[in-house]
């Protein structure tokens, strides 16, 4: 509780005191010598006394005087003083109501800044990152369950990293970087191995950064620590498998060797490599697999002997890969040992046999390419001749060399002015297929001198003398000697498409037209659909009063019968009808009748919840389906809508109705049974003399059990 401060007199008060005491004794006093004066006139024994009693008055008055003067300039500067204290008052009230507001601010703000370091806290502590934060002397202060679960390591409040964590002969670049950080460098990427209290390593990589206060002095630091040593280990494999690419590069890339001898080398070195005893390469025909090439202890498979493996030797454990040519097996490249394999092989394993197979396949459909392109070179020669398109050849300094007489006619030239023709040169432009410059980088011919790659139906527009462009389909192909890897020359073949391009064009016009045509049905169509919505729409609405008509009740009841029959929820329906609404129609006309129905339809749709669903069932008799309600729940609802419709204004006389509800019963198999519950209630509250609501559960059991079909109308 705070106590009051006490203020100590000063020297004003003290003298505004003591006139008060004082002053009045004084008057006193006077007063009374100057009676006994007045007293000693009198008698005339004590003249001599008054006499001297006057003597001292005279003395006295004068001091007396003095006093009471000194008095009142006393308790003015009381006056004055007590001012100046009121003054000091007020100034240490404001004060007190200002230190109020700011203490007010500061509590808010404290309590801000409470929930901002939750929210951290949540963040840190759900960082996938590992993180420790410490003071300069090494003192845990804060850390993450990632930190616990790289580390193994919790309730490490106080204590230090050194002893913990980062023991400074283990990673002395750790420490090196945190004594940086405290001097304010960043230090990030710090790769070290942590040896954990089993002796297993773990790899990690960490950043380390400063904390600093609010004046910006560094008060510790924070560091993130991330396991690595899954990309350690991917990275060693991937060293390995580099190393083995490389030998398997010297292998296939020595000049000097045949295709046999490199295929021997590879055997031989996969074998030692895989920790198998077995290296074959097999060639699959139609009758049997059989072997090419072998490395085998004391070479005891030999070329031309039957697979399978395990047919030879005793082989059981098998690492193979199929040879591929020209995109079909054309035998297997398989590797196999008679002792049991302790681990299964690693991927790298598996992707080194798989490029092995791919060379080998690769070497295999080159030399048949090139047996097949030496065979067939003579029979070309012959073929270019008779070939409907035409063919060119052009070596790489773009000297066209050979073409044929197709290639004549197209170009409307001889022979010698074809061969005079320079594709290449700088003033030849062609044209692309949307009419564009064609660079002549990128002319198929050249692209298949300078990548070896063929080219496939190239469209090009060739300028004539004329003019007029020669439209072409261009298609080429690199030729290459044996044992080279660049092309020589080009062959390109092309076929004339001017008339094509032509028809193409007009083709192009037409499609344009039947897009624009297609655009108007497909406008058209949505215009119909439109309206077919509109049209669905008001066939499931009632005109009059804008509810669901008695289509739309019974569609909308199936759907909500199926849905409560799945979910075993409540399904309420409420049936009710206006009272002597015949009466009523003939007293005030059918215009009255309808306003009646309108104004119903109203109150019907402000007081019905969204998920409950009101039609008008036929005449004056409307529906109202509650979906999870029960019979409880029915009843209020029913109630509630009948006291509305009796205290509402009506434009002639008071309106009431009639209300039958009934609920989903297991018994009831279909929506008739629901609907004719709802109608015996409705016909039992019209005969208890209308305005009423009663539920089908509270009909007596004859009543209950009439078969729907028996269930007559209640006139009006």
């Amino acid at each position: 509780m705070q106590k009051k401060p006490t203020s100590t007199p000063d020297l004003a008060s003290s003298l505004v005191i003591k006139p008060k005491r004082v002053a009045p004794g004084i008057l006193l006093i006077g007063t009374t010598i100057f009676f006994l004066i007045f007293l000693c006139l009198l008698f005339s024994p004590l003249r001599s006394a008054a006499v001297g009693l006057t003597a001292a008055g005279t003395l006295l008055f004068p001091v007396l005087l003095r006093g009471r003067q000194e008095a009142a300039k006393l308790q003015s500067e009381l006056a004055a003083e007590r001012a100046a204290m009121q003054d000091q008052q007020a100034e240490r009230e404001e004060n007190a109501r200002n230190l109020a507001q700011m203490n007010q601010s500061l509590a808010q703000m404290n309590t801000l800044l409470a929930d901002a370091s939750g929210r951290f806290q949540e963040l840190f502590q759900g960082l996938p990152v590992a993180c420790v934060c410490y003071n300069p002397q090494g003192e845990i202060m804060e850390w993450n369950r990632a930190f616990e679960g790289l580390y193994g390591r919790s309730n490490l409040f106080g204590q230090s990293i050194w002893q913990t964590i980062y023991a400074r002969a283990e990673a002395p670049q750790i420490a090196e970087a945190v004594a940086a950080v405290m001097s304010g460098d960043i230090r990030e990427g710090v790769e070290w191995t942590h040896w954990r209290a089993d002796g297993t390593a773990t790899q990690l990589y960490s950043s380390i950064f400063p904390l600093r206060d609010a004046q910006g002095e560094i008060t510790g630091a924070i560091s993130a620590d991330v396991n690595i040593s899954a990309q350690h280990q991917a990275e060693e494999a991937l060293r390995a498998s580099e190393g083995r690419l490389h030998a398997l590069y010297n292998t296939t890339s020595q000049q000097n060797l045949s295709f046999e001898a490199k295929t021997a080398l590879l055997l031989e070195r996969g074998a030692e490599q895989f920790g198998l005893e077995i290296g074959l390469l097999t060639r699959q025909t139609e009758a049997r697999e059989e072997v090419v090439q072998a490395y085998s202890p004391k070479n005891s498979i030999k070329p031309g002997d039957e697979c399978p493996l395990l047919t030879i030797s005793g082989a059981k454990v098998t690492l193979s890969a199929p040879v591929r040519v020209s995109d079909k097996v054309w035998g297997k490249l398989c590797f196999a040992g008679s002792l049991s394999q302790s681990a299964p092989f690693a991927s790298g394993d598996r992707e080194m046999i798989r490029l092995m197979a791919q060379w080998i396949g690769g070497e295999i459909g080159r030399r048949e390419a090139e047996k097949a392109v030496c065979e067939s070179e003579e029979q070309f020669r012959s073929v270019i001749a008779s070939l409907s398109e035409g063919l060119i050849v052009m070596d790489t300094e773009g000297v066209i060399r050979v073409c044929n007489e197709s290639a004549e006619q197209i170009f409307e030239m001889t022979r010698g002015e074809v061969q005079k023709w320079k594709p290449l040169n700088p003033n030849y432009t062609a044209r692309r297929e949307d009419g564009s410059p064609f660079p002549q980088g990128s002319y198929p011919l050249v692209v298949s001198l300078r990548s070896s790659q063929p080219q496939r139906d190239v469209v090009m527009g060739l300028p004539r003398p004329d003019g007029q462009l020669l439209w072409v389909s261009v298609n080429s192909n690199p030729l290459m000697r044996p044992n080279e890897d660049t092309p020589y020359a080009v062959v390109a073949t092309f076929s004339d498409i001017t008339e094509r391009r032509r028809n193409e064009d007009k083709i192009a016009a037409q499609m344009a037209q039947i897009k624009t045509y297609t655009g108007y049905l497909e406008a058209q169509k949505n215009q119909m659909e439109a309206a077919n919505f509109q049209l669905e729409e008001l066939a499931m609405c009632d005109g009059l009063t804008g509810l669901g008509n008695r289509r739309a009740f019974t569609h909308r009841l199936e759907l909500e019968m199926g849905r409560a029959s799945r979910y075993s929820t409540p399904l309420s329906l409420i049936i009710l009808d206006v009272d002597h609404f015949k009466e009523y129609n003939d007293a005030f006309g059918h215009l009255a009748g309808d306003e009646v129905l309108k104004q119903l339809a109203l109150l019907l749709k402000e007081q019905g919840r969204e998920t409950d669903f009101y039609a008008r069932y036929g005449g004056e008799e409307f529906a109202a389906l509650l979906t999870h309600t029960d019979s409880v729940g029915a009843n209020i609802v029913a109630e509630r809508l009948r006291e509305i419709v009796e205290t509402a204004t009506w434009p002639f006389r008071q309106v009431t109705a009639s209300f039958g509800t009934s609920t989903l019963m297991p018994s009831m198999h279909n929506s008739m049974h629901l609907i004719a519950h709802a109608d015996r209630a409705l016909y039992a509250a019209k005969a208890a003399g209308r305005n009423q609501t009663i539920h089908a559960t509270s009909l007596p059991a004859e009543v209950a059990q009439v078969p729907p079909e028996f269930v007559k109308a209640q006139p009006d």
